[in-house]
């Protein structure tokens, strides 16, 4: 598996260290929100809070980007796919969704790895919603 190697724990490790920016700022968001709901008419907070969800949701999406491309740049073959993609301007989603068909077809043993790479970006969300949720309530008390 190319994520247990010396470059692809690399990309990992670089993958879970980017979290921590985003466990700071979906807990700020969320602290500037609960602010906001007990005193509704304070825009500001408002404002300020749906600044910061959405920096909260670009670091989240680029996080996870950023480590899906590099997860699979050990392959010529599917680097070029990406590659293609990108030519072509499909982004996101829609990326993603054209990649994981690619490797389905095409790579079936990485299709494991696809999986693995998932299971870390799912599981560091989750891990990121429950920090910042207690980061959070910690602040209220």
């Amino acid at each position: 598996m190319y994520l247990l190697s010396k470059e692809g724990s690399r990309h990992l490790l670089e993958f879970l260290r980017n979290l921590t920016a985003q466990v700071l700022l979906l807990s700020s968001a969320l602290l500037l929100f609960v602010i906001w709901r007990k005193d509704p008419g304070s825009y500001l907070y408002l404002v300020l809070f749906l600044g910061v969800s959405v920096m909260c949701i670009i670091a989240i999406m680029a996080n996870a980007n950023n480590f899906m491309d590099n997860a699979f740049s050990h392959s010529a073959a599917i680097a070029q796919e990406r590659d293609r993609l990108k030519a072509e301007s499909i982004h996101g989603v829609a990326r993603l969704r054209q990649i994981v068909k690619y490797i389905w077809a095409e790579k079936r043993g990485t299709f494991v790895e696809l999986v693995v790479a998932m299971f870390f970006v799912y599981g560091a969300l989750l891990a990121i919603l429950i920090a910042s949720v207690t980061a959070a309530m910690r602040a209220l008390r």
